[in-house]
């Protein structure tokens, strides 16, 4: 066989060699790579056969063209034939189009890992799954392939859940303990802090677990074991739980202490909660002190406070409101206050007025002081000021009434009317009394003329003359005059003539006698007294008229007939105004009530029968004076006289006269004789030219020497000169310039030993007395009849020097 040229050249065989060599070589690396490729196929066969996730090869249409055994078991039995060859959103996302966050879709547009997490409902179960997309590459370096992890992650998801539940909740219970207002701390056996939380802590000026490290014993700055809050730990680590309360640093507690557990139930340490009830504490003395100041003012009100609620029940009934009612605050609570304290009248008004309170929020008598009428348990009903206040709490509307009594407030204002009408009414009979005196006194000038002339007329007349026959007729038209005089004098209470101890009963049983003397048949006349004795201080005439005058009254008031009663008892009049007392000073009186059945009056004739020539009476029945002259009769004796009547019920007049201790000896009335001459000189003064002309004549008549002055002043003078020669001095009492008051001390400073006689036209009066206790020896009332003068001055005249006939 011929060699070739490879065979005689050695170069080309060892080339061979380097080149087999090399593909032995290759050989071995591609087997080595084998080897690895192929134990990495059976670790990936393994980790996607046996894995808890399921896998799927997508190509770039997003189309399954691989799915491992897990999605049978995940998606069902056989699942895998099913989705070869399906896309991806139609198995996983059950959607009919590609999602918008497909991670597959991203891995092939991005060129790397990317993920999502979507819900699916397997067979109605909710599950959340967790996909992974992973590049599959080509040689080249291009996304071939997409081979997506499918994991189940619900269960993941409620861990994470309860995780994230438990660091919510964990994050809360230590808000709540920080931020609570409390302390909450534990301790060891030994009692050394080992945590301290809580917003309270900062009131103590403390910060969270400062005090961690120290003990009870420190921290309170005490070794005592019987300390509230020590005693307490210690028996919380030997196993009790022990609640108290305490305060430190300006601050309340209430604690709390358990025994601290570990987890084999063993006794580590305590446990203590304080809660801080400062401001609770603070509320609650603030609520004790608002109910003590309302129960304070409740008990101590003088008026009567009910509360009510919305339905119209007694809900308070404080302790005036039940003196004012009479009911229990047992028995009151939770009636009606209508039916309690509202008179049945008013209670149909009262639930009207509360319903439309509650309807429209407007009512009449809200925040007013009204006036009505309230009753009692027993029935009995008074005047009352109510104010009724809404209280301004929320929920139902409930409501205050504040009730006063008005008895006393109604009975003094009827008591202040009754003396403003009796001030009114004695004002007016002042005035009329004093015009009356007035006219009283003019008259009684004119008739001291009149009587006095006719006096010296009848004198030198011849008896049984036509000159006699005048003056005789003249001093009977006189006396009548002077007697009309007289009564106008008594009711301008004027001409009091004596002050003695006076027998009211005996004076009454004289007029008595008197009237059966006079009465019908047909009226009974009854005298009762509730007293022994009755005196009283007055001038024995003038009483008698008093009761004289009332009883011819009462007569005349029953003129069908009926029974008059006198009757007396004793009274006494103290400082303060009361019902039934008449206006007249404090002390002890006599009351004389003469009560007749006849007629009555009524109100406004009633106030009207004191005045002078006021009549009821047919023309020619009644000059209007008797009611008039018992008035001032009984006003001039220091008592009062008051009259109650109705129409056809009758009359009753009281008479008040301040009473008498016992009888005195008054003075006897001086029986007048004939006139008696005389001689002397008498010095008259007046300031009334008749007056005085008619004295100094009768005077002259009586043989006196007689000189004149028209006033005080005038007689001042004329006496300087000559009061050697004046044995007596006749004295008016009231004239111009100078009186007789200031006339008579005049003349005593030039003459102690002047005799003096006081004539005066108002009768014997207050001012006729206290001249009297000055020397003045007598008391001429005008008009004076010759006899009365020529007495005076003839006792005046025999008198010794300063002394009193």
């Amino acid at each position: 066989m011929k060699a070739g040229p490879l065979e005689n050249s050695p170069e080309p065989v060892a080339s061979l060699e380097r080149r087999l060599e090399d593909q032995e070589r290759w050989v071995r690396i591609l087997d080595g790579q084998v080897r690895i490729l192929d134990r990495e196929r059976q670790k990936l066969s393994a980790i996607v056969g046996h894995a808890d996730a399921g896998f799927l090869v997508l190509d770039p249409a997003l189309r399954v063209v691989w799915a491992n055994a897990y999605l049978d078991r995940f998606l069902g039995e056989a699942a895998s034939a099913r989705v070869m060859g399906a896309a991806c959103h139609g198995v996983l996302c059950r959607e009919s189009a590609p999602c918008a966050s497909c991670p597959a879709a991203r891995t092939f547009r991005m060129q790397k890992v990317a993920h999502h997490e979507v819900t699916l409902d397997l067979d109605g179960t909710p599950r959340t799954i967790y996909a992974t997309a992973m590049p599959i590459l080509s040689p080249a370096g291009r996304v071939e392939q997409t081979m997506v992890m499918v994991q189940d992650v619900s269960d993941l998801e409620v861990l994470r859940r309860s995780e994230q539940h438990l660091r919510e909740s964990e994050s809360r219970l230590r808000l709540l303990v920080e931020q609570m207002p409390a302390l909450m701390w534990s301790t060891d056996l030994n009692l050394r802090f080992t945590s301290s939380v809580g917003s309270a802590l900062a009131h103590l000026g403390l910060t969270p677990n400062e005090v961690v490290g120290r003990t009870l014993y420190e921290f309170f700055r005490t070794a005592d074991r019987t300390f509230k809050p020590i005693a307490a730990h210690l028996r919380a680590v030997a196993g009790a739980s022990v609640s108290y309360e305490m305060e430190w640093e300006g601050r309340a507690f209430e604690t709390y202490v358990e025994p601290l557990l570990s987890e084999d139930r063993t006794i580590i340490g305590s446990v203590g909660l304080a809660l801080d009830v400062t401001e609770r504490k603070h509320a609650e003395e603030a609520q004790r002190q608002s109910e003590a100041r309302k129960h304070s003012i409740l008990g101590t009100s003088l008026d009567a406070i009910v509360i009510m609620d919305h339905e119209g029940k007694i809900t308070e009934f404080n302790p005036a409101a039940e003196a004012m009612f009479g009911w229990a605050r047992s028995e009151a609570m939770g009636r009606s206050l209508a039916e309690t304290v509202i008179p049945s009248r008013f209670r149909a008004q009262h639930r009207e007025g509360l319903a439309h309170y509650l309807a429209s929020g407007e009512g009449r008598v809200i925040g007013r002081r009204i006036e009505s009428q309230a009753i009692r348990k027993d029935g009995s009903e008074f005047p009352v000021e109510i104010a009724i206040t809404r209280i301004p709490l929320g929920g139902p509307a409930s409501f205050t009434g504040t009730i006063r009594d008005l008895t006393e407030r109604k009975q003094a204002e009827r008591a202040l009317r009754e003396r403003e009408e009796q001030l009114r009414h004695s004002q007016k009979m002042e005035a009329i009394g004093t015009l009356a005196g007035g006219v009283a006194h003019d008259f009684n000038n004119i008739l001291t003329a009149i009587l006095g002339y006719t006096a010296i007329l009848r004198r030198g007349a011849e008896p049984g003359g036509e000159i006699a026959r005048a003056a005789t007729i003249m001093d009977t038209a006189a006396r009548r005059g002077a007697a009309l005089t007289q009564q106008l004098l008594g009711f301008a209470r004027k001409g009091k003539n004596q002050n003695v101890a006076v027998d009211l009963g005996a004076t009454i049983e004289e007029v008595i006698v008197l009237l059966r003397s006079t009465l019908d048949k047909n009226i009974v006349i009854v005298h009762t007294s509730a007293l022994p004795t009755a005196f009283v201080f007055g001038d024995p005439g003038q009483i008698q008229q008093v009761i004289l005058n009332l009883a011819v009254n009462a007569r005349d008031a029953m003129p069908d007939g009926g029974e008059m009663t006198l009757a007396t008892d004793a009274v006494v009049v103290t400082d303060g105004d009361r019902p039934g007392q008449p206006a007249v000073p404090p002390g002890e009186y006599v009351r004389l009530s003469i009560t007749d059945t006849g007629c009555g009056m009524a109100d406004e004739v009633r106030a009207r029968i004191f005045e002078p020539f006021f009549t009821t009476k047919a023309l020619g029945k009644g000059t209007g004076m008797g009611l008039a002259m018992v008035y001032g009769i009984v006003q001039n004796h220091g008592g009062s006289i008051a009259v109650r009547s109705e129409p056809e019920r009758g009359s009753t007049f009281e008479v008040w006269l301040p009473r008498a201790a016992q009888a005195t000896e008054g003075e006897a009335v001086r029986v007048r004789g004939r006139a008696v001459r005389g001689s002397g000189r008498i010095l008259v003064v007046d300031d009334e030219d008749m007056v005085r002309d008619v004295a100094a004549d009768l005077l002259r008549d009586l043989g006196y020497d007689v000189v004149t002055a028209c006033d005080g002043a005038e007689a001042v003078r004329h006496y300087e000169r000559h009061f050697e020669e004046i044995d007596v001095v006749l004295l008016d009492l009231a004239m111009p310039k100078m009186d007789g008051r200031e006339c008579f001390r005049a003349l005593k400073a030039i003459d102690p030993g002047t005799k003096a006689i006081l004539c005066t036209g108002y009768g014997f009066n207050i001012a006729a007395q206290n001249l009297l206790d000055e020397g003045m020896l007598a008391v001429v009332p005008k008009p004076y009849e010759i006899e009365q003068l020529s007495d005076a001055v003839s006792r005046a005249l025999r008198a010794p020097r300063g002394e009193r006939s």
